[in-house]
């Protein structure tokens, strides 16, 4: 969920684009397929908003159906991202310390590996 000041500025300064609904505040924690989906969203737009004339055909084709495919790399992102990672990867120093053997981590470079 969004950190107390953040959603102070939200609220305030974009206000009238969250009552129009230019703007979506989703004020919660997402779950891995929304994230992957949010993933989606924003690689469309960063591609369609490229300014080029040769679009491939099966990009324009995948724009027009509106069927996006989550790449493996984008699943990567999200697994890097997950709560439960992120807990993992903290406490895995401590847990060496103690003795304890730590849960397998994704780290970044899990993610950008081949």
């Amino acid at each position: 969920s969004l950190y107390e000041p953040h959603r102070a500025v939200v609220r305030s300064a974009f206000a009238d684009l969250l009552a129009s609904g230019r703007i979506l505040s989703i004020d919660r924690h997402l779950s891995s397929e929304e994230v992957g989906l949010a993933f989606s969203a924003a690689d469309m737009v960063a591609v369609t908003s490229y300014p080029m004339d040769d679009l491939s055909a099966n990009l324009l084709s995948a724009i027009g159906s509106a069927t996006f495919e989550i790449s493996e790399k984008t699943r990567r992102l999200i697994e890097c991202h997950r709560p439960e990672n992120y807990t993992e990867t903290v406490l895995s120093r401590l847990k060496r310390r103690l003795g304890i053997e730590p849960a397998d981590v994704r780290s970044w470079e899990w993610v950008s590996s081949p």
